[in-house]
């Protein structure tokens, strides 16, 4: 009985993801970091070996003068079975700083799995992933963790990234690095795009985006909002607007002058060409001025046009696809209007309009 209701317990749990926020900011503090390890605590996670999901370094300022904290150590996740809950440790085993943060992200069963080397599927640093949404599909979006299981050799630092080959076998592989190589049963968890409350895109650090050792992201989800959550992996892709150059440094994400970037922790240049995927959750993203009420979108998702409505006069409307690439831009001056999207292709688009009293992002749906 018992073994029944801890099993709906999880099941609700995990059902409840569709409702609530599907990533949150874990902090390392003295009361849940031990030696090389911090534990995560949240509902879908806790009791729940099966779990799979992915992390990215989230760079955590003390506060406007005093420097931040970032742990520059290459990490994983590892269920701890006597505790009964999920980890972040570093790779090295090296003692994991307190107050690091890191951006956790519980995709929906349907985008997320568990890769697994072996040795027919691995040569030297490289394991070919097999996934119907990866397998053949160049514009794959993915961000990937590692994943300790028992057959993994500890105190091998190793930083996963993503890598398409396009030769004779094309297809996306998960790549280990500095230099150590590919262990029958090193597993990895592997998040893709097109969960539902979460928009991926493909960022290039060019050079007009970088300074110094950062690549400055820009995104409506994301710009002017430090409440932002997101994750991301490097993309080795050998394509015209990305780099194939291997890239060892550890990254983290930052919030600075209004804007989200990805740095090098180690303060090492960033280099032009360097390709992220990234995922950021609408939850926390679209978040409207406290002063910008009553905001509703009609019909949505539209076949051609749909009417935006606020209580407050609109000064402005901006539409982005989920990209976000600028598409249009409409003046007026009414607390209704009506956008004629029939001539944009069909996806998800998002309309940041400016009110007399502030901005507010909605999410629209292009049928």
């Amino acid at each position: 009985m018992k073994k029944t209701i801890t099993h709906l317990m999880l099941c609700l749990a995990m059902l409840s993801l569709n409702a609530q926020n599907k990533m949150f900011k874990h902090t390392a503090t003295a009361s849940n970091t031990v030696a090389d390890y911090t534990v995560l605590d949240h509902p879908a996670l806790n009791g729940n070996p099966g779990a799979k999901f992915v992390i990215s370094h989230a760079f955590n300022p003390i506060n406007a003068t005093l420097p931040g904290v970032y742990n520059n150590r290459f990490s994983g996740v590892r269920y701890n079975t006597t505790a009964a809950k999920w980890m972040i440790y570093n790779e090295d085993e090296t003692n994991l700083v307190a107050g690091s943060s890191y951006f956790v992200y519980m995709p929906s069963a349907n985008n997320v799995f568990q890769h697994i080397a072996t040795e027919e599927n691995s040569f030297l640093v490289v394991s070919r992933l097999d996934n119907p949404y990866m397998n053949g599909n160049t514009a794959a979006v993915a961000v990937v963790t590692n994943n300790f299981l028992a057959r993994r050799t500890l105190g091998n630092p190793t930083l996963a990234y993503l890598s398409w080959v396009g030769t004779s076998n094309p297809g996306w592989n998960v790549y280990m690095t500095p230099g150590a190589l590919m262990e029958p049963g090193n597993s990895f968890f592997v998040a893709t795009a097109g969960d539902p409350g979460v928009v991926a895109y493909k960022h290039t650090a060019l050079a007009s985006n970088i300074a110094n050792h950062a690549t400055i992201l820009s995104h409506p989800l994301l710009n002017g909002n430090p409440n932002a959550r997101f994750v991301f992996s490097r993309n080795q892709e050998t394509t015209s607007s990305g780099s194939g150059e291997v890239f060892l440094k550890l990254l983290s994400a930052q919030y600075f002058f209004g804007r989200w970037m990805i740095f090098t922790e180690d303060q090492s240049p960033m280099l032009p060409n360097l390709c992220f995927n990234i995922m950021i959750e609408e939850a926390a993203l679209g978040v409207k001025d406290q002063s910008v009420t009553e905001m509703s979108a009609w019909p949505n998702p539209a076949a051609a046009k749909v009417t935006l409505q606020t209580r407050d006069a609109i000064v402005g409307i901006t539409i982005y696809n989920a990209a976000g690439q600028h598409m249009r831009d409409a003046a007026v001056s009414l607390t209704e209007k009506t956008i004629d999207m029939a001539a944009l292709p069909s996806g998800i688009y998002l309309a940041k309009v400016q009110t007399e009293k502030g901005f507010a992002t909605v999410r629209l749906a292009r049928k």
